[in-house]
């Protein structure tokens, strides 16, 4: 009988050690995975900034090589195109870029890079990036560059100066955070809250009445060959 109540008495405990590290591992998952989380995003957060930079200065870089104005280059964006998607192919292929497609500059969580070699397989779904369009006569401040996850029309013609909210159902970061780079290459990380109906997109850089159009990766793609 004594050994029964030893036994059973042995296996209570043991139950018990179990659960206490049972509880001990679920509080530490509960402590460090959000942490990780946090820390990946912030890392994927970084790096798309990074890449919105590179594409600006390549962009406005080339342009100047070039020796024409924004209104004269045939590479600078403008709303004749049909979006941000035929137009990045555009840049890529023409002779004021020399180097390889450097498709991770379109990439994000949730928005593949694109890792073919024909491409006519590159499409929206490989691109994360808006672009205002026509850029003439606005201010270093005006958004350049903001991510697609801003509630954007999957067409082109919608103002900058409507944009007012994120889209919770788009990559990268739905509506979480969305990312602007503006013309002359500043960043800003822009979280919900901070647009609203009275508080527009190019309103959180400085007070502007431009009207510039943007152009979204969905609108119609034309397909075409980019020089790797």
């Amino acid at each position: 009988m004594m050994d029964d109540r030893q036994s059973k008495g042995g296996l209570v405990s043991l139950m018990a050690e179990r659960i206490v590290a049972l509880g001990v591992v679920a509080l530490f998952v509960a402590m460090v995975v959000p942490a990780l989380i946090q820390a990946n995003r912030h890392r994927d957060i970084v790096r798309l900034t990074q890449n919105g930079q590179r594409l600006r200065e390549a962009i406005i870089r080339a342009n100047q090589i070039a020796g024409v104005t924004e209104s004269m280059s045939v590479m600078w964006p403008t709303n004749s195109r049909s979006g941000s998607t035929e137009y990045f192919l555009d840049f890529f292929h023409s002779d004021l870029y020399t180097n390889a497609f450097p498709a991770d500059w379109l990439a994000a969580p949730g928005v593949p890079v694109f890792s073919g070699t024909n491409m006519a397989n590159f499409t929206a779904s490989n691109n994360v990036w808006c672009i205002a369009a026509p850029l003439q006569g606005q201010t270093n401040d005006f958004p350049f560059l903001f991510t697609r996850n801003f509630s954007v029309k999957k067409d082109k013609g919608r103002m900058v100066s409507e944009i007012t909210r994120l889209n919770p159902d788009i990559a990268p970061f739905g509506d979480e955070v969305g990312i602007v780079v503006s013309y002359r290459g500043a960043v800003r990380v822009i979280k919900a809250d901070e647009l609203t109906k009275e508080v527009q997109l190019p309103g959180l850089f400085n007070p502007t009445s431009e009207t510039n159009q943007f152009l979204t990766p969905w609108a119609k793609e034309r397909r075409g060959s980019v020089r790797r």
